[in-house]
């Protein structure tokens, strides 16, 4: 019986996934499509969790198959993360038409990246001491202590090295290593080397044009590969979404998920005053917030419900 009501539950599953692929057949829109599978898992795993339970055997033989779907998503974006880092990074040193603004631009970005940082990490401290929030009573299952032990491990690490230590850390000495993310700060090692392959790229430009002329063309060829990669990863978007929510409503209790009430209003709250920021950045070099936020719509809807 356990069998065949697993079954039915994936048929169930396939078939949602299917309509997902027809939608996306029709040319809806990728804001829709996401949004439908986000409220699409949260339906549907709720409504495994009301009929079969959090612990029953149906649901755990259908997860295992659902976290393919929604593991291996993740795993797709995870994948892309440090070949987009670094061809995003060297193509802009390409597409550089004055190399002799490099200082000016790389201290703006490095600015303004640094500054909404802190007012992110602010505006996060205070949300926490407004809603008068406790991350322990958020901590419902082996999955979430483990990554709170995890955390903890890596704050007391840190707490033990010099911000000389810390910098140093961020030195690529393995760049290959790095672009297998071996480390905590792999990202920014990659980031680092990117910006000398960048640099060096320039340098070559003005003594020996030719070559540097094929190395572009090869890193527009890599960015406009990586760049179709990502195009079909996040085709996938609306069927990752829709395992996961259904694996988080199906395995999680109803009363936990109350409890995050708060912590939820507390989020969004927090998400309006980041957006309003940084309104307040565009219209302060003179874009309007109205027009740029409805382009990005999609990047914005694709960031919130992933």
């Amino acid at each position: 019986m356990t069998t065949l009501l697993t079954v039915i539950v994936l048929l169930l599953f396939v078939a949602v996934l299917y309509a997902f692929y027809r939608m996306q057949k029709a040319h809806a829109k990728f804001s829709t499509r996401v949004f439908t599978g986000l409220f699409a898992g949260i339906l549907f795993g709720g409504i495994l969790q009301l009929v079969f339970g959090t612990g029953s055997a149906v649901v755990e033989q259908s997860l295992e198959w659902i976290t393919i779907v929604g593991d291996g998503y993740v795993g797709l974006l995870q994948m892309l993360i440090m070949p987009l880092v670094f061809v995003s990074i060297v193509s802009a040193f390409t597409r550089m038409k004055e190399s002799s603004k490099i200082g000016k631009i790389s201290f703006s970005v490095l600015a303004t990246l640094l500054g909404t940082v802190a007012v992110a990490g602010l505006i996060g401290v205070s949300m926490v001491m407004l809603f008068n929030l406790d991350g322990a009573q958020f901590t419902e299952g082996a999955e979430e202590s483990s990554r709170i032990a995890e955390i903890t491990q890596q704050q007391s690490e840190v707490a033990d090295l010099s911000i000389a230590e810390q910098i140093l850390s961020f030195i690529p000495t393995n760049v290959f290593a790095d672009f297998a993310g071996s480390r905590d700060t792999s990202t920014i090692g990659v980031v680092i080397f990117s910006a000398f392959v960048g640099v060096a790229y320039l340098g070559v430009k003005r003594k020996i044009p030719e070559q540097a002329d094929m190395f572009n063309r090869i890193i527009e060829s890599l960015y406009n590969i990586v760049m179709r990669i990502v195009t079909l990863v996040l085709r996938l978007t609306p069927f990752g979404v829709f395992a996961l929510m259904t694996n988080v409503l199906a395995t999680s209790d109803f009363g936990a998920i109350v409890n995050l009430g708060t912590f939820i209003i507390a989020s969004y709250v927090g998400l309006i005053i980041i957006l309003f920021v940084h309104s307040l950045l565009l219209a302060s070099v003179r874009v309007n917030p109205i027009t740029y936020f409805k382009k990005v719509f999609p990047v914005l809807s694709f960031a919130f419900t992933s």
